[in-house]
């Protein structure tokens, strides 16, 4: 105090600092709110009023014209792809070495994966801002809030649901019909092949009622 010449008492906790450049969104957790005291923001529950910003911000760019490859649907049905993301995430990104029980366990991610899945069969993913509600459904309840949003660091950034992806099973034949027949069931197959193409649309609505395509992938089945 300027007036009286005393100092403020040394708060309780002392918030935790990161020592790098921002890595991804989730480390926004790390931010403190001024206008709330100064604490961290908070990602650890569907409540928190600080969960859009891990939709409102990113730390790679969108655009249409430069899609990013490893991208993974929140809302996937597949507990090992949201796994495989959990595994090995630090729970405390601010240790140096991180300890061996400092990241998520390959047995806590597939614990973690499968809640996340079970919960987003009943109530899809919209945003990003709802890995707040991932991340409270999949953390383990003893976690502090930092090792909470480990999960949070490692979905929000890589995760998305803002695309639609198709799956087309497309079986190509090959071969004749007789001479003058045109009933189609009597088709001769003399050769036959199986293909899936994977494609992303974009979910967000062009001006003339399309949506981009924004990527396509085929793939040739053997059987």
């Amino acid at each position: 105090d300027p007036n009286t010449g005393s100092k403020k008492p040394r708060p309780a906790t002392v918030p935790i600092v990161i020592n790098h450049p921002f890595s991804n969104v989730g480390e926004f957790g790390y931010g403190l709110d001024t206008a709330n005291g100064f604490q961290p923001l908070s990602f650890v529950t569907e409540t928190s009023n600080d969960k859009a910003v891990l939709d409102f911000f990113t730390y790679n760019p969108i655009l249409h014209t430069y899609p990013r490859a490893g991208i993974l649907n929140l809302n996937t049905r597949s507990v090992p792809v949201i796994a495989a993301a959990l595994k090995a995430a630090l729970k405390n990104d601010t240790i140096v070495p991180p300890s061996s029980s400092g990241a998520i366990s390959a047995s806590e991610a597939t614990t973690a994966a499968q809640r996340i899945v079970d919960e987003t069969k009943l109530r899809p993913v919209l945003h990003r801002g709802d890995v707040a509600r991932l991340v409270r459904v999949g953390a383990n309840i003893a976690w502090t809030k930092e090792q909470k949003e480990a999960i949070a660091r490692a979905l929000a950034e890589m995760g998305q649901a803002r695309t639609w992806n198709l799956m087309i099973d497309v079986i190509a034949q090959t071969g004749k019909c007789a001479p003058g027949e045109t009933d189609l069931s009597r088709f001769i197959v003399e050769g036959e092949k199986r293909y899936w193409l994977h494609i992303a649309l974009a979910r967000d609505l062009n001006t003339d009622r399309t949506v981009d395509v924004l990527g396509s992938q085929l793939e040739e089945v053997s059987e």
